[in-house]
């Protein structure tokens, strides 16, 4: 529910999620699942069964909070009730990746606490893992015995707001952080507790939601004569850099999903050192104001710049040129195969080249197409769902359900690595 949300302003509280936005919920389970598997190589190089043993040897790690207020709530969020086979078992991992960090997460400093409306709400596995529990005012009597109350204890047992059973045995009174119990007042004490000008902590678990548009001038600058950066990364917000020292790279994708764009970022970040040659369709929206050589139309017009790329490969060149090619699948021309073919085997050139997703499997009878498609880097742009992409690279897309798929958002793929970024406009 949206209840936690007036601790947000505590310095020490990294971030709030609602149930209604699946987008932040599953990131910040993934940054809490990364979390626990590098603390789980910590704790392994370091020869320590826990984080008590770990902090009493080393420079201490934080322990780590995690309040999920209403289990059935988010047990019905990823409930997996997409007609959808594929879907329902994306939205299944997703529970259980939580269930993880609550049964695993305390041997690395992660801890939960959670709340739950019934018994039934939590399944039984985990249940039984969770030893502390405090159990306040049930329905009816018979209620209690769920948790292991005895019948004897919870006949006629009158339990004030906040009052409950400790272990199933002893009574408590929960505290309040104000006087009046009233969920505004608890607020409003909560932001004067947490001060006007309290400095936020600083975490490596702290993300945000990937903004739609990224400007490629705010990135910075990259290392590497064949490395440029393309854009943001999900759930860290990191610069992305592609390098393509060894390979080329393959941009797919629907119409209007921002392949033009991405070559244009090719064009921009690496024109400074590299001669930029570019062909692609009339109808392209490629700047080309971005290539030194480029040649926008039918086939003819094309093999006309090709014919002088191969030339000026053949007389030989001190740094790699760079061909980016735009609607690759629209030029799938015989008469152009004898300068793809030459292309192919030019060790000093590096291309990039987009075209639609459907192109990337069928027979083709071009050689270039045929050796981009082994490419070990491709982005598939706005892909529909992680079949999608598993057709189309073999790798298994880490989409998380709430995540919008903007154009210029797309899944990189880089030795087979997957990873989402939102491409920067050039």
């Amino acid at each position: 529910s949206r209840g936690l949300a007036s601790i947000l302003p505590i310095p020490h509280v990294i971030g709030v999620a609602s149930g209604d936005d699946l987008e932040a919920v599953t990131r910040q389970i993934s940054r809490l699942d990364a979390e626990l598997q590098r603390r789980r190589s910590i704790l392994a190089a370091a020869h320590a069964e826990h984080l008590t043993a770990y902090n009493a040897a080393h420079a201490p790690l934080p322990r780590i909070i995690v309040l999920l207020d209403g289990f059935a709530g988010f047990t019905a969020a990823f409930a997996g009730g997409s007609s959808s086979m594929a879907m329902a078992t994306t939205m299944d991992a997703w529970a259980d990746k939580f269930h993880g960090l609550l049964v695993e997460g305390r041997q690395v400093g992660i801890h939960v606490v959670a709340t739950a409306d019934r018994r039934n709400a939590v399944p039984s596995r985990l249940h039984s893992s969770v030893a502390n529990k405090v159990i306040l005012q049930q329905a009816d009597d018979s209620s209690y015995s769920e948790y292991g109350v005895p019948s004897a204890r919870a006949k006629g047992l009158q339990l004030a707001p906040g009052r409950g059973l400790w272990q199933a045995d002893a009574i408590v009174q929960i505290a309040s952080v104000s006087e009046d119990p009233a969920g505004k007042s608890q607020s409003e004490a909560i932001a004067r507790l947490a001060g006007p000008a309290a400095p936020r902590t600083s975490s490596r678990l702290a993300s945000r939601t990937l903004p739609d548009e990224v400007r490629l001038d705010a990135l910075g600058a990259t290392g590497g004569p064949l490395t440029f950066a393309i854009g943001l990364s999900d759930i860290t917000s990191e610069v992305v850099e592609i390098d393509l020292t060894w390979s080329n790279l393959l941009v797919a994708g629907a119409p209007r999903s921002g392949r033009s764009t991405t070559l244009g970022v090719c064009a921009a970040g690496l024109r400074s050192e590299h001669e930029v040659w570019a062909i692609g369709p009339k109808a392209s929206t490629f700047d080309r104001s971005l290539a030194h050589h480029e040649a926008f139309g039918r086939g003819d017009a094309v093999g006309e710049l090709l014919e002088r790329l191969v030339a000026r490969l053949e007389s030989g060149v001190e740094s790699h040129p760079v061909l980016l090619l735009d609607d690759l699948d629209t030029f799938d021309e015989p008469s152009l195969n004898p300068l793809w073919d030459k292309l192919t085997k030019f060790d000093d050139l590096r291309m990039a080249a987009s075209m639609e997703t459907r192109s990337l499997v069928g027979y083709t009878t071009s050689p270039l197409l045929t050796a981009l498609r082994r490419s070990r880097r491709m982005l598939v742009m706005q892909p529909d769902d992680a079949s999608e992409i598993l057709q189309a690279t073999g790798v298994k897309a880490p989409l998380r359900p709430g995540q919008k798929m903007v154009p210029g958002r797309g899944v990189l793929v880089v030795d087979r690595a997957p990873s989402i970024v939102q491409v920067a406009m050039p």
